[in-house]
């Protein structure tokens, strides 16, 4: 029995504080304008003991944008179109039958959405270029140790349009150290993603001078955070769902990857962020611990036809969805 599940009474006790090791579990469906589906248990399925912070879904339009009847407002967010269920699998649902509204679903307020005003022109500031960065407080300070390592994957997928520059990542870790009490950030940069017309294109990227943890002291890490440096972020016109569409992945040096494969910048931003990108969810009572081999699934519904969204076209949707939390480090697969 690992140490973090102690039993009192009878009943499995979870140490939540010894799980500390941030998580992320992505899935992504494309529904077509009227219909609905499933993410299914396979895919939101956890390998080892998991708790879980924040359910988050949004929505990537640009990678079903039709270059034909394309969508006039480039910040445009379709979240208020999507129906919503979800489940823990052999649990009861979130709603006994059908789909809720995204308004519901969407019940976390302690973070920052700045909504900072966009420009319209052709010369900053726009879009990208006028706000700041995203930021994720973790529910609980993980342990970055002496000459440990931080590196990063970006991954572009195949764009649904030609004509992108190439934008620049600053990706930044902030620690308070346990014995000195000093106040200090880890970073990673001005790490381009390039512009990939047909192909898929990931970028693996470590700075060791500035990311590895050179010192003699060991740091409690409470945040991180993405930046987007000025002037380099004319993606899409510096549309804001490009947050969408580029992802990243955290790779440290020991133990897992914070995710499996690169996930959407926007689900990174859950205490600061620009509005409207990501619907997020705290569960009623707390946490949900998951054990491992437990899924969860989600039922949405793409309700963004023109009758509704007043465009001149339907609206296919590529719909994103994140478990949001945390494992415990030496705590392993009961499989």
């Amino acid at each position: 029995m690992p140490e973090a599940r102690e039993q009192v009474n009878g009943r499995e006790k979870v140490d939540w504080h010894k799980f500390n090791h941030p998580k992320l579990v992505f899935a992504e469906r494309l529904i077509p304008a009227g219909e609905s589906a499933v993410i299914e248990q396979k895919e939101l399925h956890v390998s080892r003991d998991m708790v879980i912070d924040y359910l988050a879904v949004s929505d990537d339009s640009i990678s079903t944008d039709d270059p034909d009847v394309p969508i006039t407002s480039p910040n445009q967010n379709f979240l208020h179109w999507v129906g919503i269920n979800w489940g823990i699998v052999e649990r009861a649902s979130w709603l006994p039958i059908g789909f809720g509204s995204m308004e519901e679903f969407h019940n976390f307020f302690e973070g920052d959405r700045t909504n900072v005003p966009f420009t319209p022109g052709t010369k900053p500031p726009r879009g990208l270029d006028a706000w700041g960065p995203l930021r994720w407080r973790h529910s609980e300070p993980w342990l970055y140790n002496p000459i440990d390592t931080l590196s990063v994957d970006i991954a572009m997928p195949p764009p649904a349009k030609v004509g992108r520059t190439a934008p620049e990542l600053d990706v930044f870790w902030d620690g308070v150290g346990l014995r000195s009490g000093m106040r200090r950030s880890f970073l990673i940069p001005n790490s381009p993603i390039n512009a990939q017309a047909n192909v898929p294109f990931t970028r693996s990227f470590s700075n060791q001078q500035l990311a590895t943890n050179l010192g003699d002291e060991a740091f409690k890490m409470q945040a991180i955070g993405i930046g987007f440096p000025g002037g380099v972020w004319d993606v899409h016109g510096g549309d804001l769902r490009s947050l969408n569409f580029i992802r990243m992945r955290v790779v440290p040096s020991v133990g897992d990857s914070w995710s499996d494969h690169p996930v959407p910048l926007a689900f990174y931003g859950i205490h600061q962020a620009p509005p409207y990108r990501v619907a997020l969810h705290k569960p009623a009572g707390g946490p949900i611990f998951l054990y491992a081999g437990q899924s969860i699934v989600f039922n949405l519904q793409n309700n963004a036809l023109a009758a509704n969204t007043g465009l001149k076209d339907d609206v296919d949707l590529n719909l994103q969805v994140c478990l949001i939390g945390r494992t415990a480090p030496g705590i392993g697969s009961r499989m």
